[in-house]
């Protein structure tokens, strides 16, 4: 029965007068909103009904996955170009590895921020593939909450300058990159700048923690040649997705210069006598009650 029909008269025996009709109140919903209105554009052709359903969803589902493709990777295509690196399923393995390299960076921590023991409400944002937020939880920054910030600068180096003496062809593959990125409007080394936006944005209580992240076999002990060792693969495997973008968009470089120049940067990166580093940046702020 719709919502603005009388109700019909109950039955009663022929000798009781039948009570007038009372008009129903507009429905509400049980949080107390308007009731939502039926269009009137929908067939009423039950036969053809799942039909209708069908075509609006594949209309629909054609919107999500539309997606864009460039030199045999995927991208996404909401707000195209803005976000440079893919959305495929080999971007999503290296981000799941590179989520064990954080972790174990922190020594399996999942943060160094002073949240209190039971914390119920977080806002994970932009944290990879959704691990690290099944490990937590969700929400948002109230008064007097903490917020913590992981970012890099991806410039490889080394301690012992091996890097910087032999490693040419990685040397000139990450000013390239993030030289690409920057053209693309994208930060490319955002991670020494996290302090000073945390202040900038009226955070108190700042920390920044600098860790370096090494990438190979080559250091010692079990937890830094764990690091090292998924921290290469993940390099090693990303090489193609990492560069594509930058090198094509910003440098105008084709598919197959591309593929040839990151060959030579896999080589060295293979070599253990190059001692590869790079640093995140950890910032833990909070809020002002």
């Amino acid at each position: 029965m719709s919502s603005n029909e009388s109700a019909p008269a109950p039955t009663e025996p022929e000798s009781s007068p039948t009570p007038p009709a009372v008009d129903s109140p507009p429905a509400t919903a049980a949080s107390g909103q308007p009731a939502v209105e039926a269009d009137s554009s929908v067939p009423d052709d039950a036969s053809t009904y799942s039909d209708e359903v069908k075509s609006f969803t594949m209309s629909l589902r054609s919107s999500i996955y539309d997606y864009e493709y460039e030199n045999g990777r995927r991208y996404h295509a909401y707000r195209a170009g803005s976000y440079p690196m893919p959305n495929d399923e080999l971007e999503s393995d290296r981000l799941d590895m590179f989520h064990h390299v954080m972790t174990l960076s922190l020594n399996g921590k999942l943060h160094l921020a002073p949240l209190d023991k039971g914390v119920k409400r977080v806002l994970d944002i932009g944290t990879g593939t959704g691990i690290w937020a099944i490990q937590m939880d969700t929400s948002n920054l109230k008064p007097g909450g903490w917020a913590e910030f992981h970012d890099f600068d991806f410039h490889l180096y080394s301690d012992d300058k091996s890097v910087e003496t032999e490693g040419k062809v990685i040397t000139k593959w990450c000013n390239v990159l993030l030289d690409g990125y920057d053209m693309l409007g994208r930060e490319s080394t955002p991670g020494p700048k996290l302090e000073g936006w945390a202040k900038d944005a009226g955070f108190i209580n700042i920390r920044q923690t600098i860790l370096k992240y090494p990438v190979g076999l080559w250091p010692k002990g079990k937890h830094l040649k764990e690091q090292g060792a998924f921290n290469y693969l993940q390099l090693k495997e990303g090489f193609e997705g990492l560069s594509l973008a930058s090198f094509t968009r910003a440098h105008n470089w084709t598919e197959k210069e591309i593929l040839v120049f990151i060959a030579g940067a896999r080589k060295e990166l293979s070599r253990p006598d190059l001692h590869f580093l790079y640093n995140c940046f950890v910032v833990c702020a909070q809020k002002p009650e």
